[in-house]
């Protein structure tokens, strides 16, 4: 719960350098992505995906950054991916409850379930009640000295699997990605 969390972030940060805590928080996490999964985990979730006909990708909340990176990269590596997120923050958050509200990714997981989807996990525990209906579990850690979960080692998460995706796409998607650039080039973005 992030008041009880707050409570003792402050107690360890009057303890220790804040830059360095942070940093060595983080590497852990980063650590346990590779220490927790096999390469053989990520080929597999990559396979799902690369032989998936529709890719959905379903965050909320503070996960929806993850989302929204994973939705661009996976676009332009494959065909027919879309996000179901919502903004991530609801007016529960506005209002201040305290409680987390993870009811929509659990139906949107059992109604993907039902339907026969093969589903990729990427959560902090393989322990989690979305666990029941996932085809392939990613877990690496959140783990936080302050009252927030840390993201940056599910990036990295993200990011490897997208890795092993592109590698299994090979040349593939090359006409795609020089049509992005083509066009996004006349803005100035890449």
């Amino acid at each position: 719960i992030p008041s009880e969390r707050l409570k003792l972030s402050i107690s360890k940060l009057d303890q220790s350098d804040i830059v360095e805590s942070y940093f060595s928080n983080v590497m852990q996490n980063l650590n346990s992505c590779i220490n927790r999964n096999d390469t053989i985990d990520f080929e597999r979730a990559a396979s799902l995906i690369a032989g998936s006909k529709r890719k959905f990708i379903v965050t909320s909340r503070a996960n929806s950054c993850i989302g929204d990176m994973l939705l661009l990269l996976l676009k332009h590596l494959l065909p027919d991916v879309y996000e179901t997120s919502h903004p991530a923050l609801n007016v529960i958050d506005h209002l201040c409850d305290i409680t987390e509200n993870s009811e929509m990714d659990f139906l949107a997981t059992q109604m993907a379930y039902d339907a026969g989807a093969k589903i990729i996990l990427i959560t902090d525990k393989a322990s989690s009640p979305l666990a029941q209906y996932a085809t392939q579990i990613l877990t690496v850690s959140v783990d936080s000295n302050t009252f927030f979960n840390s993201y940056v080692a599910v990036l990295f998460t993200m990011e490897l699997l997208c890795s092993f995706i592109s590698k299994k796409m090979g040349y593939s998607t090359e006409a795609k990605l020089e049509l992005i650039d083509k066009y996004l080039s006349k803005v100035g973005l890449f």
